[in-house]
């Protein structure tokens, strides 16, 4: 059975075991993987509106737009393309809309596409930027967009690193997830040796 911390997933952490045995994650539990992305685009549309609320539209779309771009680019060369495995559920919508495309590409594709994430991060950034620089900012803009900031650049990467593809039964061939798979093992071999 798989676990998590101790804990049996299908005994109540969001997820069943029985989906080709591996994780098969409750709505709940996928929303709660996406939230800090929900987080950033809010907190980005926020900063982006103290300019204008066009730019906050665009910042809005560009939350929407990017992550659906991974999910119809990326996800189809996942080896979890349209399997309940994938904890951010990006794979089961992918495998309704697109079809599926060769896993050996994976690798490449997910470093090519990630960059449709980017305007995300960085159009608060530069609005909050815009804003201090022509004398309109204040200490509750610098606040927002030091917990934008938190939120994008911190939390963001930490939880999808360390969370989300630690679980993950494709990490050690992800881009992005070895690295973690690497960490991961590193730190458990020092831990049973010490």
């Amino acid at each position: 059975m798989c676990t998590d911390g101790g804990n049996a997933i299908g005994n109540g952490n969001g997820a069943n075991t029985e989906a080709n045995g591996r994780y098969d994650y409750s709505l709940a539990y996928r929303l709660a993987d996406n939230s800090p992305y929900i987080a950033t685009g809010i907190l980005g549309a926020l900063i982006c509106y103290q300019v204008h609320w066009l730019l906050a539209v665009l910042e809005l779309l560009a939350s929407f737009l990017g992550p659906l771009w991974i999910i119809v680019r990326t996800c189809p060369t996942c080896l979890l393309y349209g399997n309940p495995a994938c904890s951010s559920g990006y794979g089961l919508i992918s495998a309704k809309l697109v079809k599926q495309g060769d896993p050996e590409m994976f690798a490449h594709v997910f470093t090519t596409q990630i960059t449709a994430v980017i305007p995300m991060w960085f159009m608060p950034v530069g609005a909050g930027a815009y804003l201090f620089i022509i004398g309109e900012g204040s200490i509750s803009l610098a606040f927002l967009i030091l917990i934008f900031a938190i939120v994008a650049f911190a939390v963001v990467p930490l939880k999808t690193r360390y969370i989300t593809c630690a679980k993950c039964p494709r990490r050690s061939t992800c881009p992005w997830g070895s690295r973690t798979a690497i960490r991961l093992n590193s730190w458990n071999n020092n831990k049973n040796n010490g």
